[in-house]
C-alpha cells in the first residue's frame, strides 16, 4: 500500500508541525497553517505578512511582496508533497523546486495582508511534480502559476 493511500485527509499542519517539516526559518518559514486535502496532491495554507509585524522589520514591501507570495505557494507545495511520506521520513526528505512557470499577477496592490495559497498536482513523471498554485486574499486572486518540484531520498 503506498504512502498516499495510507494517510488520512484531511491533515492540518499548525507552526510546529510546519517548522519540523521545512528547512525555513522565521522570518521566511511563511505558513502558519496548512490543510492537506489530498497528501502529495492537494493542500491549502494560510499565510500571514503584516507589514507591522516586527519579523518584516520593513520588509515587506511592495517590491518583496510578490516574491513572498510564490515562496509561500513553493513552501506550501513542499508540505503537501511531504505530507504523502511516512511522518519519520517526511522531515528528513526533501524537494529540489525545478522552476516557477507562468506566475501572473493581478493588477490590484498585494499588500502584506493575510492571504490563502492552494496547491493541486497537475502531474507527475516519476520524482518530479508539476503543480498549479492560486494565492487569494478577499474573494480575489493575487497570483497563480506552476510549480515544478522534484522529490529527493
Amino acid at each position: 500500500m503506498s504512502a498516499i493511500a495510507e494517510c488520512r485527509a484531511p491533515l492540518e499542519f499548525g507552526a510546529a508541525d510546519i517548522r519540523a517539516r521545512l528547512p525555513h526559518r522565521p522570518p521566511f518559514l511563511l505558513p502558519g497553517r496548512v490543510v492537506i486535502d489530498e497528501p502529495g496532491r492537494r493542500g491549502r495554507g494560510e499565510v500571514r505578512l503584516d507589514a507591522d509585524a516586527p519579523q518584516w522589520d520593513g520588509l515587506c514591501t511592495r517590491d518583496l511582496v510578490p516574491a513572498l507570495l510564490v515562496e509561500s505557494a513553493a513552501q506550501v507545495c513542499g508540505l503537501v508533497l511531504g505530507a504523502a511520506q511516512p511522518a519519520e521520513a517526511a522531515s528528513g526528505g526533501r524537494h529540489l523546486l525545478l522552476a516557477i512557470d507562468r506566475v501572473e499577477y493581478a493588477t490590484a496592490e498585494p499588500g502584506c495582508a493575510p492571504y490563502t495559497v492552494e496547491i493541486v498536482l497537475a502531474g507527475s513523471v516519476g520524482a518530479m511534480h508539476r503543480f498549479d498554485f492560486s494565492i487569494h486574499r478577499d474573494g480575489g486572486v493575487l497570483a497563480h502559476g506552476a510549480l515544478s518540484v522534484m522529490q529527493q531520498e
